[in-house]
């Protein structure tokens, strides 16, 4: 709800976007849910993040970045980090997941995947 409201611009159809994403989150406060704080990555979000899962397996043998993000750079190892926003979840689990699902075929020491995705609180 934030990229709705905010990242449009403030044209005549803020103080609507506003009004509408403030009564939903007003609908909110029983619970511990919130639009604004906290809010699920939207449907642009999703589109963004296949946009880039595609990027990632179109570019991954001739971009290095791409090679990276995929975790097939044999030179470089790298670690996958997320802040605890959902919608930052979100977009790595979706973006990454090619990764993510080849890491399940091979076990490390102690029973956990290879790969995953740390949490941290500090990268909001």
């Amino acid at each position: 709800m934030w990229n709705v409201v905010f990242n449009k611009g403030f044209g005549p159809s803020f103080p609507v976007r506003l009004v509408k994403c403030s009564v939903k989150e007003a609908e909110l406060l029983p619970t511990a849910d919130s639009l604004y704080w906290d809010s699920p990555i939207s449907p642009d979000g999703i589109q963004q993040s296949l946009r880039l899962l595609s990027w990632i397996e179109e570019n991954k043998n001739s971009n290095k970045y791409a090679r990276l993000l995929a975790g097939d750079d044999q030179e470089h190892t790298s670690v996958m980090a997320s802040s605890n926003l959902r919608r930052a979840v979100s977009t790595g689990m979706i973006a990454l997941s090619a990764r993510l699902l080849r890491g399940e075929e091979a076990p490390s020491a102690g029973g956990h995947r290879q790969e995953q995705i740390y949490v941290m609180s500090a990268l909001q």
